[in-house]
């Protein structure tokens, strides 16, 4: 493909040239690459091979959960997802602390006054696991906002 072409489906942030932005398409077919500014105007003229090997299909994504019973009806949601696991600072250390702090409440002899529900789920626009909360009857809503 040539160049000009291919600069259709190249992502960068002239106001930002060192940096690499991140692009998703979640509600179309689309494809493209993210690349610093300066990478971007260093591309040179001539014919470029592009090759995506992937797979767009309807399906499921499964994800954890556990419920970790307590001394009362009282339920405790524990949430996290994951979505872009190459992003460490939320993707990756998110659900790692939600499996830790599972693993530190199970753990415990007295077990809590409340069920504790642990949930790793798939995360998108659009994408809620809202099938879970059929059978969390007594749970609180609460949303933390750093």
């Amino acid at each position: 493909m040539p160049l000009g072409e291919l600069k259709k489906h190249i992502y960068a942030l002239p106001f930002m040239p060192d940096a690499i932005p991140y692009i998703t398409s979640y509600y179309k077919e689309s494809w493209g690459f993210c690349m610093s500014h300066d990478e971007f105007c260093s591309l040179e003229e001539g014919e470029y091979e592009v090759v995506i090997d992937s797979k767009l299909f309807d399906g499921v994504m499964n994800y954890g959960e556990l419920i970790i019973g307590g001394k009362s009806e009282t339920e405790v949601l524990i949430s996290t997802y994951i979505c872009h696991p190459s992003l460490a600072n939320n993707e990756v250390s998110d659900p790692s602390v939600a499996t830790y702090l599972a693993d530190w409440i199970a753990s415990k002899e007295r077990m809590p006054a409340a069920h504790f529900l642990p949930l790793i789920s798939p995360r998108c626009f659009g994408c809620s696991p809202n099938h879970r909360f059929t059978y969390c009857k007594n749970l609180s809503s609460y949303t933390y906002q750093p």
